[in-house]
């Protein structure tokens, strides 16, 4: 039932200048004792198919993949703390079944490239398609993508994905729990999410210095509930910070809560791209990294297929971009309220719009230059 030849390394230098797969020296002393000194370090090579529960361990690694792997659907691969998976070409990690890698903060598993000079896309990557995958205190590195999910439950925890060329990418029905861990210096997106019928859950993250950041990517005709998006520092990624796009008017993600590398609407909406017709909502913003909410303003864009209510006069409420109201919603602003729109925004109301000031509370439709943090 084995699915892997072991090795053992024959170059490890001795004492007395000999190598071999193992030496075993005896020296008997008077009284009878024996003595028989640590083996050369392991090194286990891997490849084909796990079929049955398999445990790989700190005492045979590192694991050097030399070919392309696939854990079995109903079987389970557990990795305990401290391993080290090497891949020794552009071979993939694929999961049918489930995987557990339970590391510790002293002993990480790392999955990484076994070249001498490593860079991104060394190897192909983990490919998830199972139920209850469990990742905590792991590695990714030098891989094209890092994790690819596909009908896939996978819960990351104190994690980092790092120098890949890719990193996350979630698609067909599949679950991701992503939090506490880092995601930076990756040559494209960190976390891309396509439909799903479950939300995923991305929380108290930092993902800095990528390609991309986080990319909600909903096809138009989605019914893909919001992605949960909170309590993370989202900044200084090269393309954008959060990508948003998917059906005309929906809400594709509730990104609230987080630091976008500014306390500045202006600057946090420089890093907001993707489609006009729907929307993440990103309120109410963070004042610094593990800060606290900002209540003095609130940033409207994109499209809105319910009723959106601006009722506080204290508040200033800022337009970015295309604004749009659908045809079952309605707008509605209370007396004393202030609008403030960007250059080059607009609103477009295609259900109702209800503004009834008064003669000392004023509705105010303003510039954005006054706008204050």
């Amino acid at each position: 039932m084995l699915f892997h030849e072991v090795k053992r390394r024959a170059d490890a230098p001795f004492a007395n200048g000999h190598s071999g797969i193992f030496l075993y020296l005896f020296i008997t002393l008077c009284f009878g004792l024996t003595f028989v000194p640590a083996s050369v370090d392991a090194a286990t090579n891997v490849s084909g198919s796990i079929t049955v529960n398999t445990t790989w361990s700190k005492a045979n690694s590192p694991y050097i993949v030399s070919g392309n792997l696939t854990v079995n659907s109903g079987a389970t691969l557990t990795i305990q703390p401290g391993v080290d998976v090497k891949f020794d070409g552009d071979y993939y990690f694929n999961v049918k079944g489930s995987l557990n890698a339970q590391g510790t903060s002293a002993e990480r598993i790392r999955f990484t490239s076994n070249k001498a000079t490593p860079a991104p896309d060394d190897w192909d990557g983990l490919f998830l398609g199972g139920p209850g995958n469990s990742l905590k205190y792991i590695t990714i590195e030098y891989s094209n993508y890092a994790a690819f999910l596909s009908f896939a439950d996978v819960t990351f925890d104190q994690s980092l994905i790092q120098y890949t060329w890719q990193g996350i990418y979630i698609g067909n029905n599949s679950r991701l729990v992503f939090s506490n861990s880092e995601i930076r210096n990756n040559t494209g997106s960190g976390i891309t999410l396509s439909d799903s019928s479950v939300a995923a859950q991305i929380t108290n993250n930092l993902i800095t210095n990528n390609g991309g950041g986080v990319a909600v990517r909903y096809s138009t005709s989605s019914t893909a509930p919001a992605a949960i998006i909170n309590n993370n520092r989202i900044y200084g990624n090269i393309d954008y910070n959060l990508w948003q796009s998917g059906p005309e008017y929906r809400k594709v993600a509730n990104a609230g809560s987080n630091w976008w590398g500014s306390a500045d609407p202006a600057v946090v909406m420089q890093g907001i791209k993707g489609s006009s017709i729907t929307r993440a909502e990103i309120n109410p913003i963070l004042d610094g990294p593990n800060g606290n909410p900002i209540t003095s303003f609130q940033i409207l864009f994109g499209g809105y297929d319910s009723s959106l209510l601006l009722d506080n006069p204290q508040k200033s409420y800022y337009i970015f971009g295309y604004m749009k109201i659908g045809p079952a919603a309605t707008l509605r602003v209370l007396p004393g309220v202030k609008i403030y729109f960007a250059d080059g925004s607009n609103l477009d109301v295609f259900g109702s719009v209800d503004m009834q000031g008064t003669p000392d509370k004023r509705i105010e439709l303003l510039p954005a230059g006054a706008i204050k943090a």
